[in-house]
């Protein structure tokens, strides 16, 4: 009766936990920009286009084509049944739904794990094999990438959910004389899921053939003993529905990994200290999982529990060396860790229960059982809260960056869609360059040219670095495989910076310092009532600019961003003592690039502008349209001055330019002659 007692219980709190679990991710509630690019693949799949993100262009740019076909499959039910789903919110609620099925797992897991130590266990073991199983399932609610991808409409939990299955299954089945089906099916979608599923799947099997190599060594038939009718069985029904995947990418794309990996991955010892630099950072930040995973250390002296350790530290041991390889992620609150964090907490749960069963005295147990769950619950809360902050910076971010794209892209349509719907331009002929490909693509269904190459073969393949843009250089971004001159000669309509007119990746500041880029584009101003601001684009100039000979070291692009750094800073906090600093690193930026002039002159500008002193930004803003008469912000700050000091004339000059090159700055100032 007892017993029945605790099972309500243990189903009560994971219900809780589910419901906790929710609200926490409620309360994050975003959408990353990359789960775009999945949504931008499935409507030209639904559509009869393919799998492609440019319209006539063949390239695997998603890592997750199980994730693109359970979408697909809902925007096709979707139009079947007139239903309107929204398939960004779709993609959100299904990451949701594999984000509880992971925690359901991890506790049925540790259950798993638990039962085997024990054939027959007492009243009282039989209790805590149902409570310490909570462990994991408590402290991944509270995990930080759990909560952050949880809700992120990427495909992050579905991975971790059917990693998780696919260890349950090896450790319920693996003394079963036949094939595990179940097993092999989960394995198959894992790796359509993500390319590390084939990386699951393999520690797997090696592992479970390492042990039976050891069990078999020393008898005859060795290898028939060791590849099994099962073994065989299950690596042919594996292999072949993967062999036919990676068929069709050979036969479709040309290549037999996704695009995304030749983009990202350099195997050179900047990359490889990059993924270190990553993993060790996840368990810093994570400091949680750092404690756990010593934890079933202890566990190792045990007999019956030995062999599932040490797979536990081969799994994820290996399983780390290979996010290192790869050189970690550029995505935020440890993303490539998740998968093996439910494991880490579980086995940790087990090791914690193996002291509570040494206990002789069932009070003694009782009293370590609450211990115990106490410092979860206040293990679980701290980390929570040491990580909250950084979730919320990064899901802000997001969220910005999102409503911006959204705001761009439909500024894009505007320009090139007229009111009787006859299209000026097909929106699939014009050309956009940027780095955050994922809600413009999405919203604006205009011809992407990925920066960074995760969706353009060319530049993935192709790389091609600008000396002097290096490690030194304050970006955000980290991606260094870019090609600027591909990228210049397919001549984009529009180039976006997502942090508007200063470069933070790489690729951007390559661009940024190219003379082909300042002699072709220029800013156009946007103003946007929803942010109450303005947003720049670079568009094409209509009359070339004409350059001087003058040399112009790239390295003039660290104090351009540092100097934009600065006056940020201090619109932000209000220091004003800020302003020198500006000032010395925009001469120091000229020093280097004198033809650049306007476009620093220009950070002079509106760091004098902010900081009161009227009379030095209009010099410079009038000494940045005297070397680039296109200098759009140059202008506004002048019709703003001009209008201050009553300066009609030179005002409304100022309006004209900014009507005719950026007419959306001024969208209430149209009727001016």
């Amino acid at each position: 009766m007892l017993l029945k007692w605790v099972k309500i219980f243990s189903t009560l709190a994971i219900l809780f936990i589910a419901i906790l679990y929710y609200l926490k991710m409620d309360q994050i509630n975003f959408i990353q920009d990359d789960a775009y690019i999945t949504l931008r693949y499935v409507n030209n799949f639904v559509e009869g286009n393919g799998l492609i993100f440019n319209e006539g262009e063949r390239v695997e740019g998603y890592t997750n084509l199980l994730w693109v076909l359970i979408l697909s499959l809902f925007a096709v039910i979707s139009k079947l049944f007139s239903l309107q789903l929204d398939l960004a919110n779709v993609s959100q609620a299904l990451s949701v739904l594999f984000g509880f099925g992971t925690l359901l797992v991890s506790f049925f897991f540790t259950m798993k794990l638990i039962k085997k130590k024990n054939a027959e266990p007492s009243l009282f073991e039989n209790i805590s094999i149902y409570s310490f199983p909570l462990i994991p399932t408590f402290l991944l609610m509270l995990s930080a990438p759990m909560l952050y991808w949880g809700i992120s409409g990427m495909e992050t939990t579905l991975f971790t959910f059917l990693t998780l299955i696919s260890l349950y299954r090896y450790f319920d089945a693996k003394y079963e004389n036949g094939p595990d089906i179940i097993f092999v099916i989960v394995s198959v979608l894992n790796t359509l899921t993500r390319p590390e599923g084939l990386l699951v799947y393999m520690l797997i099997i090696s592992w479970s053939i390492f042990n039976r190599f050891k069990s078999f060594k020393r008898r005859k038939n060795t290898f028939q003993k060791i590849f099994s009718i099962k073994v065989r069985k299950e690596l042919i029904f594996y292999f072949i529905p993967v062999a036919f995947y990676i068929g069709f990418r050979i036969i479709y794309y040309g290549y037999p990994l996704p695009n995304t990996f030749y983009a990202k991955t350099g195997f050179n010892m900047e990359h490889l200290l990059r993924g270190v630099y990553y993993v060790l950072g996840s368990f810093r930040e994570n400091y949680t999982l750092g404690i756990l995973l010593l934890l079933p250390l202890i566990g190792l002296r045990e007999p019956k529990m030995r062999s599932e350790i040490s797979f536990f530290y081969f799994f994820v041991i290996l399983y780390l060396i290979s996010v290192i390889l790869i050189g970690g992620d550029v995505l935020p609150i440890d993303r490539f860790i998740l998968p093996i964090v439910p494991l880490i907490f579980s086995f940790a749960a087990v090791s914690i229960y193996q002291i509570n069963i040494v206990l002789k005295h069932s009070w003694k147990k009782f009293i370590y059982m609450v211990l115990v769950l106490i410092a979860v619950v206040f293990l679980g809360l701290m980390n929570y809260e040491s990580r909250i902050k950084e979730i919320n910076t990064k899901r802000s971010y997001e969220v910005g960056l999102v409503k911006k794209m959204k705001i761009y892209a439909e500024w894009i349509k505007k320009q090139h869609q007229s009111e009787v719907k006859s299209m000026i331009k097909k929106l699939s002929d014009v050309k956009v360059a940027l780095s955050t490909i994922g809600a413009l693509s999405y919203f604006s269904d205009a011809t992407i040219i990925d920066l960074v190459g995760l969706t353009d073969e060319y530049t993935a393949h192709n790389p091609k670095e600008v000396p002097g843009i290096d490690e030194d250089l304050p970006v955000l971004w980290k991606e260094k495989r870019y090609n600027v001159e591909y990228v210049l000669s397919r001549q984009p309509d529009y180039i976006i910076f997502p942090a508007g007119a200063k470069p933070t990746a790489f690729a951007e500041c390559a661009l940024f310092v190219q003379p082909e880029f300042y002699k072709f584009y220029y800013i156009q101003l946007i103003y946007s009532d929803e942010l109450k601001q303005l947003l720049p684009v670079f568009s094409r100039r209509e009359e070339l600019l004409i350059l001087s000979q003058n040399d112009c070291d790239a390295k003039f692009v660290k104090p351009f961003i540092e100097a934009n750094n600065l006056f940020l800073s201090m619109t932000t906090t209000g220091e004003k003592d800020l302003l020198d600093k500006i000032i010395d690193k925009t001469d120091e930026a000229v020093k280097l690039c004198p033809e650049r002039i306007s476009d620093i002159n220009a950070v002079r500008g509106y760091a004098y502008y902010h900081s009161g002193e009227i009379e030095n930004s209009k010099l410079n803003f009038e000494k940045c349209i005297e070397k680039d008469p296109l200098n759009m912000i140059a202008r506004y700050y002048l019709m703003k001055i001009n209008h201050e000091e009553g300066n009609e004339m030179k005002m409304i000059e100022q309006i004209r330019m900014l009507k005719k090159y950026s007419p959306e700055a001024l969208p209430n100032l149209y009727g001016t002659n």
